[in-house]
């Protein structure tokens, strides 16, 4: 898969891992900055509400969260016990649940 070459360089993964601890705090300080003016807080209100930027981005995270976790569950079963296997197979499933209860869009795209 497209992702076994690139996380198998420890650069990436590093990368990777700083990516995935800097993005949420980046995204919120740059959400609260724009709520905080006056001249751009009716923008935020508007990427904020039902359809808009934000929950459409978080329903294609949780898309490609709950993809990956899947395919790296099997793939790397062998490698870690079956508890872990479990656990992360599961919450990995959850998260098509709660991509499919971003307030209709699972019936928008998904036509279900």
């Amino acid at each position: 898969m497209l992702f076994d070459s690139f996380l198998a360089d420890k650069k990436s993964q590093k990368i990777v891992a700083q990516l995935i601890i800097a993005a949420p705090i980046i995204i919120t300080i740059f959400m609260v900055l724009i709520l905080i003016s006056p001249s751009t807080k009716s923008f935020g209100f508007w990427a904020l509400a039902e359809n808009n930027p934000v929950e459409l981005l978080t329903f294609i995270f949780l898309f490609i969260g709950g993809s990956l976790g899947i395919y790296l569950t099997f793939k790397l079963k062998k490698n870690i016990t079956i508890w872990e296997s479990i656990f992360y197979g599961l919450f990995s499933f959850l998260l098509f649940f709660c991509r499919d209860g971003r307030d209709c869009l699972g019936t928008m795209v998904f036509l279900f």
